[in-house]
């Protein structure tokens, strides 16, 4: 599949926090309910297909760009503030839209 520069710059960022969580005993789980789905909102098997895109090899050789440099030009993802925020979250919660669902009050 053929990918354009910036789906594959997505993909190099998306590796990159994969990278640093998982470096440091976070579940690939937890990473894609607390930090990847919030942020990208991709599906489950989205994240995982792109754990096995090559995206720095083919950003380097197709189109002749340096990644850690277009990278640097985003704004930086700041692990921290995606820690506090996970911890805010509640997984079990239900969405409100869910619950107008429900209710009927949406349809």
């Amino acid at each position: 599949m053929r990918r354009t520069k910036n789906q594959l710059l997505r993909i190099a960022r998306i590796q990159e926090i994969d990278l640093f969580f998982t470096a440091r005993g976070f579940s690939r789980e937890f990473i894609y309910n607390r930090m990847i789905y919030p942020t990208y909102l991709i599906s489950k098997r989205s994240y995982q297909d792109y754990l096995n895109v090559n995206a720095k090899r083919i950003l380097r050789e197709q189109h002749n760009i340096n990644w850690r440099d277009e990278l640097a030009k985003l704004k930086p993802v700041d692990a921290n503030r995606l820690m506090e925020q996970s911890k805010e979250m509640d997984l079990l919660q239900v969405p409100e839209y869910l619950l107008l669902l429900q209710d009927g009050a949406i349809k």
